[in-house]
């Protein structure tokens, strides 16, 4: 029986999304005429010299709700008013370049941008410069320095800076290893909702680690990843809640999670259910639907039913594990 564990810093969680609301255009006169909308705050920008003006222009144009997206001439606006000290526009410029949309890719320009918008308080490019100084990218690693900005990030409330403090912890990169500090800043990612943050806390509260071992918190944690939906998580509940591995042992609760993840068509959740059909400790043995269950997880290219019927059919012994 397999479970997942603990995620770490192979999975630093960079930002992607632009920063910043449309202008609202508080005239009937412009009330469902986006092209009218655009026009008028490209005027005011061209007539003003306003950053924040001119950021929104920018903005106008990476909106399919108002105009076709044209990168290009939104980073043509985003860096008129990043040049004059727009903080949020330098932050885009950064996402731009690192993408190459919109402009070439230059990776030095993106971490330049990043850096500006950092030093002014932008959490996104905090993190962003962290991922950055961690992995080498546009610049030579430095641990150190992208834990400065991931902490500097997680402080500011981002939840992706505090799950990535968490793995810096949790490894001892940039920081001395601390179980302890990894646990607070995961914990306080999947109080926002970060859901690898949250297998974090449930697999700690699960096994003792930075937290006093708690099975019935680490069971509260697992179920709410599970409820989302992601089949991977149900198993791995199931078959924690099967074994009593870091939750209350139940065999019923273990069925029920498996069912989940086998309705959305996992074979291998169609493999674990039919080891729970010939264990009986969930529901009486019916051997005739456990072995319907492991020929369809077959028929899908799941490995340990294929192996499971290739003995049974040469009435070799054969092992019910689970996987």
């Amino acid at each position: 029986m397999s479970t997942q564990t603990l995620v770490g810093n192979d999975h630093l969680d960079p930002e992607t999304k632009l920063v910043g609301n449309l202008p609202r255009c508080k005239s009937k006169l412009f009330s469902g005429k986006p092209d009218a909308l655009r026009r008028r705050t490209i005027l005011r920008a061209l007539a003003e010299k306003d950053d924040n003006i001119q950021f929104q222009a920018g903005l106008l144009y990476l909106n399919p709700s108002l105009i076709k997206p044209n990168h290009a001439k939104a980073a043509t606006w985003f860096h008129k008013a990043a040049r004059n000290g727009n903080a949020q526009a330098q932050y885009n410029l950064g996402l731009l370049y690192m993408s190459g949309k919109g402009v070439k890719k230059d990776l030095g320009s993106a971490l330049y941008w990043f850096t500006l918008a950092a030093q002014s308080g932008v959490s996104e490019a905090q993190n962003n410069l962290g991922v950055m100084y961690e992995r080498g990218v546009g610049v030579d690693p430095d641990p150190q320095k992208a834990f400065y900005w991931f902490e500097t990030a997680a402080v500011n409330g981002l939840p992706k800076a505090q799950f990535n403090v968490g793995s810096m912890y949790c490894i001892g990169q940039g920081v001395a290893p601390d179980s302890e500090q990894a646990f607070y800043w995961f914990h306080k990612a999947a109080q926002q909702g970060h859901r690898k943050a949250q297998y974090n806390v449930a697999f700690a509260f699960a096994n003792g680690v930075g937290v006093a071992a708690n099975p019935y918190q680490a069971e509260r944690w697992f179920e709410q990843i599970a409820k989302e939906g992601d089949a991977n998580f149900q198993i791995e509940l199931g078959l924690r809640f099967y074994a009593g591995n870091g939750v209350p042992k139940d065999y019923d609760k273990a069925a029920f999670w498996l069912c989940r993840a086998a309705k959305q068509g996992s074979s291998r959740a169609l493999y674990n259910l039919a080891m729970l059909h010939f264990s009986g400790k969930a529901m009486r043995i019916n051997k005739k639907t456990a072995v319907r269950l492991v020929r369809l997880a077959a028929e899908r290219g799941y490995p340990k039913a294929q192996a499971f019927l290739r003995s049974a059919e040469k009435q070799s012994p054969i092992n019910h594990e689970f996987d």
